[in-house]
């Protein structure tokens, strides 16, 4: 989340803006700078220890789950459905 960011650097924007008082907003920057740091850190973790995991979830569920949300079907997923319907129905216009 940016906001924590965001709000520590414009809070020592306002110091030197309004009471000229540096070392308030240094330490306003110090701040922003370690909550910076942090979400990088996390961010960077998050993308070597869960993004593999996130990858391979999503390669399994591809095929099978939100078939509805997807733009067409493949050609085994067509023909799994239709033998799987007991009457003939014109399914095209459901996906």
């Amino acid at each position: 989340n940016a906001h924590p960011v965001k709000s520590k650097l414009s809070r020592a924007r306002r110091e030197l803006k309004k009471n000229g008082n540096r070392d308030s907003a240094a330490g306003n920057l110090v701040e922003a700078l370690q909550l910076m740091d942090s979400e990088i850190e996390w961010r960077l973790r998050a993308k070597q220890q869960l993004l593999p995991v996130l990858n391979e979830f999503d390669a399994l569920i591809r095929n099978n789950i939100g078939l509805r949300l997807q733009p067409g079907l493949t050609n085994d997923q067509a023909k799994n459905i239709a033998a799987c319907l007991a009457n003939h129905k014109d399914i095209s216009l459901a996906f």
